[in-house]
């Protein structure tokens, strides 16, 4: 009995742009970091905040931290 070869799959065009899930706005993929590693947690392997959202939000939650370590 022969194999039969699987049909390749076509790979989806690479995308440009992206919507925030933070702002809203769409911006191009490179304003959002890229997901390394082994496990992809999203399909287009970008995350899902932008970076400028991403950083206010990591800059809250120390400001929130910081202020319940001295509290």
């Amino acid at each position: 009995m022969g194999r039969h070869k699987s049909p390749a799959r076509k790979r989806p065009d690479p995308i440009t742009e992206k919507q925030c899930s933070n702002c809203g706005e769409i911006k191009d993929v490179s304003l959002f970091g890229k997901y390394y590693g082994g496990k992809m947690r999203s399909a287009d392997g970008y995350r899902a905040m932008c970076n400028q959202c991403r950083a206010l939000k990591q800059k809250q939650a120390r400001a929130r931290a910081k202020g319940d370590a001295n509290a």
